[in-house]
């Protein structure tokens, strides 16, 4: 197995500057909420440090180029990677722009970008960085503790 070939790659264009990544099963409880539930800072720091659902702030509009690792022989974070503890139940998560979370009766499509990959169900250490612009790259790695997080704002790439 060639180490630097990445195990998903996806092309996702945001007009929210947000990256997610997220188990729908695990946001489901919010879908019927309006679609921008997200957008309420204390809602989403709740998904968030629950474990729920991982959003990046990117900082700017547009489109993005991103290959995500998910082997933890691989998956040593980078120094200055932002992460975040997520969870998954079905073994999937969902890779993509911000505005195709869970919401509004609706979950995510990725005949727009974005990408569902499946991977053991369990709790999971995201790292995000980005090497060029608009260019990321997500590492994800086992973690053995609860997939909670203390963040007071919105998680953004330096």
């Amino acid at each position: 197995m060639n180490s630097n070939r990445p195990d998903a790659q996806t092309r996702f264009k945001t007009d929210t500057a947000t990256l997610t990544v997220f188990d729908p099963a695990c946001v489901q409880h919010r879908a019927e909420d309006d679609a921008d539930w997200w957008s309420i800072p204390d809602d989403e720091c709740a998904e968030i440090n629950a474990g729920n659902v991982a959003f990046v702030s990117l900082g700017v509009d547009g489109t993005y180029d991103c290959d995500v690792f998910r082997d933890s022989d691989r998956c040593q974070i980078p120094p200055g990677a932002l992460t975040i503890n997520i969870r998954t139940v079905l073994g999937c998560f969902y890779v993509g722009a911000g505005e195709y979370v869970v919401a509004d009766g609706i979950g995510p499509d990725t005949r727009y970008g974005g990408v569902l990959m499946s991977l053991p169900a369990g709790n999971w250490t995201l790292a995000v960085t980005s090497p060029a612009a608009g260019h990321l790259v997500l590492r994800l790695a086992p973690l053995d503790t609860e997939a909670a997080n203390s963040f007071d704002d919105s998680p953004r790439l330096s």
